[in-house]
């Protein structure tokens, strides 16, 4: 009994010292929004991308590529077998919220008389760009219009970025994770998922009204402004130029017409609470070898509660000099 207990004590000594002793060493490489964390085993290769994107973003940097393509493993947000599905859960999810919600949750009801005038006009003049690509050109544009009275704010906020995206040129076929999805695709490598598709529906539905709320006013605002684009411009020129720091200020700027406990309550829910899970993940990942590469949007790796700085606070990843 006592030779058993030795031994098993030994084992969880053991055990714990190897997990304690993970280590890798954080490069910063010259590439576009490109790490990478050298392990004893290997080395995982981190791309900060943009979903939305345009022709500036290529071409990708060849050792970018080298490194996708000599990799045992790939990671994406959402894996290659579940993005189908996640785009008809999204479109689910829309059709209950504008329609099989309880009026308190329309957003009509909390828009000026102005809002919705701007709103219906840039949705209108959107369809019209747009309707034969769409397939609804059977369809009376006043039945499309009607058909968003009823729904929630987080609804009407993705139509409004898709159409503020679209008139500031950018698209989501040209952004950096459709690239790599579509090389993956050519290579024959299979995208794993750093999220399930709960996580990510998750997003979309599960902000707080508050939050949404705010989000369409703020983009409605600054749509009429000019302040939109002009923010969209900056930040893409951040990421165009590699510039860490600017974007990293960009994309944790607090300074919004909102309380403060709703705008961390959004942040937990869009970045770290994610970010937590990915640690698990990218540990998993230095302990198993090999070469690894995770192409997933920049904010995840920049700044106070990014991946990168969780795994330093675990005292797993260290900076080269």
């Amino acid at each position: 009994m006592k030779r058993f207990t030795f031994f098993y004590l030994f084992f969880v000594v053991l055990t714990f010292f190897s997990c304690s002793t993970l280590q890798a060493t954080l490069i910063e490489r010259e590439e576009r929004m490109f790490w990478e964390l050298q392990g004893p085993k290997g080395s995982v290769y981190v791309l900060g991308t943009m979903h939305l994107g345009n022709d500036e973003l290529y071409p990708i940097e060849q050792p970018v590529i080298e490194a996708f393509s000599s990799s045992d493993s790939i990671y994406a947000e959402v894996s290659d077998t579940d993005m189908t599905e996640l785009s008809e859960q999204v479109k689910s999810k829309m059709f209950e919220s504008s329609y099989l919600v309880p009026p308190e949750r329309h957003a009509y009801q909390y828009l000026t008389e102005q809002e919705i005038e701007q709103f219906e006009d840039l949705y209108v003049r959107y369809l019209r760009d747009n309707m034969e690509a769409a397939k609804l050109q059977n369809i009376p544009i006043d039945v499309l219009k009607s058909s968003l009275k009823a729904a929630e704010p987080w609804v009407l906020s993705s139509v409004i970025d898709t159409i503020a995206s679209y008139q500031a040129g950018f698209s989501s076929e040209l952004g950096i994770d459709m690239y790599f999805f579509s090389l993956a695709t050519l290579l024959q490598k299979k995208v794993k998922g750093l999220d399930t598709i709960k996580t990510q529906i998750s997003v979309l539905v599960g902000m707080p009204y508050e939050y949404q709320l705010y989000s369409l006013k703020d983009t409605l605002k600054k749509m009429k402004t000019g302040e939109y684009e002009s923010e969209m411009e900056q930040l893409f020129s951040s990421y165009t130029n590699n510039d860490k720091k600017t974007l990293t200020e960009i994309l944790n700027d607090t300074n919004k017409e909102i309380d403060i406990a709703i705008l961390e309550e959004y942040r937990a829910l869009l970045l770290t609470n994610r970010n937590a899970n990915w640690v698990k993940i990218v540990k998993k990942l230095l302990k198993q070898g090999g070469n690894a590469f995770i192409f997933a949007g920049a904010g995840h790796f920049l700044g106070e509660k990014s991946v990168f700085d969780l795994l330093e606070k675990e005292g797993i990843l260290k900076q080269s000099n």
